[in-house]
C-alpha cells in the first residue's frame, strides 16, 4: 500500500480519549504496520523502518573465519561496510647504519607507541661531531618526527630507540630503516572498517566485539587463519518503509517519531495490515502512547504539535 494523505479535519469529530486538541485541522496519511509489531492503540507515536541488514558477503578469503553478532547501530548508513584484513599486532625491526659510521640503532623492548605506523622509518644524520651526531626522524610517510642526539635517552614519538656512538663517527647523510609490519598470529587478526562514505571508522581484532554507532559485529577466527586482505562487506539496504511503534533505541529507523497512529492496528503476522496515522495538526500528550521529549521535538519540527 502506498501512504496517501488526506487534508482536512479528520473524520472522527468525536474523540472520547481527547486525542486530537480542540478543532484544528489535521492531516492523515495511509501507511502499513510492520508485522508482530503488537496491538497498538490510537495515539501511538509510530516511526518509519527506514533501514535494513543486508546478508554478509564474504571476500575472496584465506581464512576460514567468518562475521557475526551483526547488528545496527543507531547512526547506520545506507550502503556497505568494508572490513578488510590489515594483520595483527604491530612489529617493528632496525638496520645496520648505511653511509658511514657503525655505531647502532637499538630499538627499545616495547618499540611501537601509539600512532606507530605501517612501513619504514628514516633515522637521517643531520649533525656531525665527535663520538656522537644528530639524526633526523621520518615517519613513513617522509614526515618529520623530531630529532635525536645520539647517546642521549631514547626517541619516543610513534617509535622508540636510543643510537650509540661506534669506533668509526657517522658522517653527515647516513641513516637507519626502521620498518614497521603487521603478522596475523593463530587466531588473531585486526580488520580496517569503512563505511559507505569511505570513511574508515575503527579496526575490528579477530574475537573481541566491535562497537560503534554505526554497526557492530565480532569477527570470529576459523582454520585456516586469516591473511591481509582478506575481506568481509556487510550491506545495509533502505528499509521496507513500514511502520512500527516508536523507540529512541530502535536501529532501523525507527528511532525517529514521524506520525501518530490514528486508528487502533491489531497484531499482525502479515505485512499488510493497513493502518492512518496523524502527520500534521494539535494533539494532547496524555492521550499519546510512546511520547518522549526527542520524539515530541522531532513531531512538532514535522507540524505535529503537542499539547
Amino acid at each position: 500500500m502506498t501512504e496517501q494523505q488526506n487534508y482536512g479535519v479528520s473524520s472522527e469529530t468525536v474523540t472520547p480519549e481527547m486525542l486530537r486538541a480542540g478543532d484544528h485541522p489535521t492531516v492523515e496519511k495511509n501507511i502499513v504496520i510492520e508485522a508482530a509489531s503488537g496491538a497498538l492503540v490510537r495515539g501511538t507515536v509510530l516511526g518509519k523502518i527506514t533501514k535494513a541488514l543486508g546478508t554478509l558477503v564474504p571476500g575472496t578469503n584465506t581464512g576460514g573465519g567468518t562475521v557475526s553478532g551483526i547488528a545496527l547501530g543507531a547512526l547506520a548508513k545506507i550502503g556497505n561496510y568494508v572490513l578488510t584484513c590489515i594483520g595483527g599486532a604491530k612489529s617493528a625491526s632496525a638496520g645496520s647504519c648505511q653511509g658511514g659510521g657503525n655505531g647502532v640503532l637499538t630499538l627499545d623492548a616495547s618499540p611501537v607507541l601509539t600512532g606507530c605506523q605501517v612501513g619504514v622509518y628514516k633515522v637521517v644524520c643531520i649533525g656531525v661531531d665527535t663520538d656522537s651526531g644528530v639524526f633526523a626522524v621520518f615517519d613513513p610517510a617522509g614526515v618529520y618526527l623530531g630529532r635525536y642526539v645520539v647517546g642521549a635517552a631514547a626517541f619516543a614519538t610513534q617509535i622508540k630507540f636510543t643510537i650509540a656512538d661506534g669506533s668509526s663517527d657517522f658522517v653527515a647523510g647516513a641513516y637507519f630503516d626502521i620498518t614497521v609490519a603487521r603478522s596475523v598470529a593463530s587466531g588473531l587478526g585486526d580488520f580496517q572498517v569503512v563505511d559507505p562514505d569511505g570513511v574508515v571508522i575503527g579496526t575490528a581484532t579477530a574475537g573481541t566485539e566491535f562497537t560503534h554507532d554505526q554497526i557492530e559485529f565480532t569477527v570470529t577466527d576459523g582454520a585456516p587463519d586469516f591473511a591481509v586482505g582478506d575481506s568481509f562487506t556487510i550491506p545495509v539496504a533502505a528499509g521496507n518503509g513500514r511502520y512500527k511503534a516508536y523507540d529512541a533505541d530502535n536501529v532501523d529507523g525507527s528511532q525517529v517519531a514521524d506520525c501518530i497512529l490514528a486508528n487502533p492496528a491489531a497484531n499482525s503476522a502479515a505485512d499488510t495490515t493497513p493502518a492512518t496515522a496523524f502527520v500534521h495538526g494539535h494533539f494532547n500528550s496524555a492521550a499519546l502512547t510512546g511520547l518522549d521529549a526527542a520524539a515530541r521535538l522531532t513531531l512538532e519540527n514535522k507540524g505535529i504539535y503537542i499539547k
